[in-house]
């Protein structure tokens, strides 16, 4: 078949590179700048419309970032309208969902980190953005629609599908995929809608959020009501599966996963805008402006360089979950191994929690006492002397008199002298209780003492040191027996090395067409090895009969594997073993080296408080003495007059 483009010029098509359902695509000879793609059917007149208008619009900022029709191609001259050409993109380059999906990545981009994920959806922003700002939409947005470079460039494919505006008229979009569709269009005919760049947004969020964790789908997590929550159902009822508030929403996030809380706070808060409503979204020019700003926030971990992670956090977010859950989504080459002396930094250790215990000291004082007024101490004979003679009188008076009430009146009168206080007795009664509030106040301030110079919290780090240390010195001998089991089961591992290699995108498998394949796939599984009975779970919408499709297909794949005995042990999974060991020997050497410097600290800070903590006892000894003083004081006094 003659090819002719709309310019009139003639071309030759090459052998296709590649066949899809809607059409196939070419290399053109002489011309290795563009790609052409041949529809398998006849395409209709409104389809010829909108490719024609398509050309027309062909600006060069889309040309650069979309494989937008540039030309159309015709059945000769004259003829029908078969396909059209658009721009070939240099270098090798791969479908969004390999870069975001752990396991196609570590086969496709091993030198790929967060750092580098976040400036992927930062250029996925920008293609969207490039494509509003010429007036269209792209409308099925999903994650075929974006080819991905060792650069980390973008491009947007599958063009002829978008909504084209040329001057009055709108060629619509008609499809979608539910994953990707907004709640506000959810179960609705697509192909009657005029979308909006607000449409696109939700799209572009989940894109952004697949790229950033792990491949993972916002809505897709556990869900903590009754029954089953598809991902368009959850979509459709707001039910976002991270952020602050998913268990307001009956959801919980995956297991093994980074926290919704590690991201910059830019990217949580764009997050939590695309999701919770159905109207101004975050737009493509938002998120490329936001994900920008990240990048200059983003830092390299110190342990190992290939962790990128949000320079406010206190810990590296990939470090945490590889200790807490043995999850390892980014490997690197750990090449900063120096020099642990374990028993120089274990002697330092001894000595520092070492310290031997000293008692709070207890101030020495002097106190004068204050003596008591010098007008109570002279009126204090004369009222003594004047209970003493008037207390016989009034009893005699008392036991004569004939008159009862008189009798009684006597009485009373001499409980009234018994019970007057002499002159200075409400002073000492005062310096008393002085005493007493002094020496309580003194008693709690040296317990309070006692407490900050205790030894409890360099006991503590000693036995949580030598723990770590027995922990390193065994380090030799559990890694040896893991090599020699990972030998003995080298079988095992080179089918599960052969099982990662199984893409379930790639295999037909009965009744799990491409959507059902795209859900598992934001559900973490994207492999054989990733078929698991405790995998498909979770997983909402696969009833039995298609989660035992599943297994069975995983055990046909099983049984064709064949056992490579001269390789044993498969070179990557030689390199992640030692790579989890060396992991595991740093991390505890530097637990060890952090452990040492804080009982150093712990040891330093013992020691100030001992010297603070004696200056500070001073004045409730004072106060105590000064007290007791005041008492001897007065009884001194009282006594002498007595004499």
């Amino acid at each position: 078949m003659e090819i002719v483009d709309s310019t009139g010029r003639r071309l030759t098509l090459e052998g296709e590179l590649f066949r899809g359902g809607e059409g196939s695509i070419h290399p053109v000879a002489g011309n290795p700048s563009v790609l052409a793609k041949l529809y398998h059917k006849d395409i209709g007149p409104p389809k010829e419309a909108k490719l024609a208008a398509m050309t027309r619009t062909a600006h060069p900022q889309l040309l650069r970032v979309a494989a937008w029709p540039s030309a159309t191609l015709h059945a000769g001259a004259g003829g029908r309208m078969v396909g059209f050409l658009m721009p070939r993109f240099d270098g090798q380059r791969s479908e969004l969902h390999e870069l975001y999906t752990p396991a196609t990545r570590k086969q496709t981009f091993r030198k790929a980190d967060w750092a580098f994920l976040i400036h992927a959806a930062r250029n996925v922003a920008a293609c969207i953005d490039t494509v509003h700002a010429a007036g269209h939409v792209v409308g099925d947005v999903n994650q075929r629609n974006f080819i991905v470079g060792a650069d980390a460039t973008v491009k947007v494919l599958d063009c002829d599908s978008f909504q084209i505006r040329d001057g009055g008229r709108m060629f619509l979009c008609e499809v979608g995929m539910p994953e990707f569709t907004p709640p506000e269009l959810q179960n609705r005919q697509l192909s009657s809608i005029e979308r909006t760049s607000n449409h696109d947004a939700f799209g572009l969020a989940i894109l952004c959020f697949q790229l950033l964790f792990m491949g993972r789908h916002p809505f897709a997590g556990r869900f903590l009501g009754r029954g089953e929550m598809p991902i368009e159902r959850a979509i459709a009822e707001g039910r976002f599966a991270f952020g602050r508030n998913s268990r307001s929403r009956q959801m919980e996030p995956p297991p093994n996963m980074p926290s919704f809380e590690s991201l910059p706070p830019r990217l949580i808060a764009l997050f939590e805008a695309a999701f919770s409503g159905t109207s101004s979204r975050p737009t493509a020019r938002d998120w490329a402006r936001a994900l920008d700003t990240v990048q200059s926030e983003i830092q390299a971990c110190s342990v190992e360089p290939v962790h990128k992670y949000y320079k406010a956090l206190t810990q590296c977010t990939w470090c945490e979950l590889e200790s807490a859950a043995g999850v390892y989504f980014f490997i690197g080459v750990i090449s900063n191994i120096g020099t642990f002396d374990l028993e120089s930094l274990w002697a330092e250790i001894v000595r520092l929690t070492g310290l031997p215990y000293e008692a709070p000291l207890r101030p020495t004082v002097h106190a004068i006492g204050a003596p008591p007024s010098d007008s109570d101490l002279r009126k204090r004979p004369k009222a003594l002397a004047a209970k003493i003679v008037s207390l016989p009188l009034l009893l005699s008076a008392a036991a004569l008199s004939s008159n009862a009430i008189l009798a009684f009146g006597f009485f009373l009168a001499v409980i009234f002298i018994i019970a007057l206080p002499l002159p200075g007795a409400a002073e000492r009664r005062r310096r008393l209780k002085r005493v007493r509030e002094f020496e309580e106040a003194w008693t709690q301030a040296y317990r309070r003492a006692e407490a900050e110079v205790s030894l409890e919290p360099l006991l503590v780090k000693h036995d949580e040191l030598r723990r770590l240390r027995t922990a390193y010195e065994a380090l030799p001998a559990r890694r040896q027996a893991e090599l020699q089991e990972m030998t003995l089961n080298a079988q095992a591992i080179q089918l599960q090395r052969y099982l990662q290699h199984q893409l379930i995108r790639s295999h037909s498998i009965s009744d799990i067409g491409p959507k059902r394949k795209a859900t598992l796939a934001m559900w973490g599984i994207a492999t054989a090895a990733d078929v698991t009975i405790q995998s498909l779970a979770p997983v909402q919408g696969f009833g039995p009969t298609l989660k035992t499709k599943l297994l069975a297909w995983r055990a046909v794949l099983e049984r064709r594997f064949v056992f490579n005995a001269k390789e044993a042990i498969p070179k990557p999974d030689r390199d992640a073993f030692e790579y989890r060991w060396q992991r595991r020997k740093l991390d505890l050497e530097q637990q060890l080296s952090a452990g040492a410097e804080h009982a150093r600290r712990i040891n330093s800070l013992i020691r100030q408080r001992r010297v603070a903590l004696a200056k500070a006892l001073e004045a409730p000894a004072l106060d105590w003495a000064q007290a007791r003083a005041d008492l001897e004081a007065i009884d001194l006094a009282i006594k002498g007059e007595r004499t």
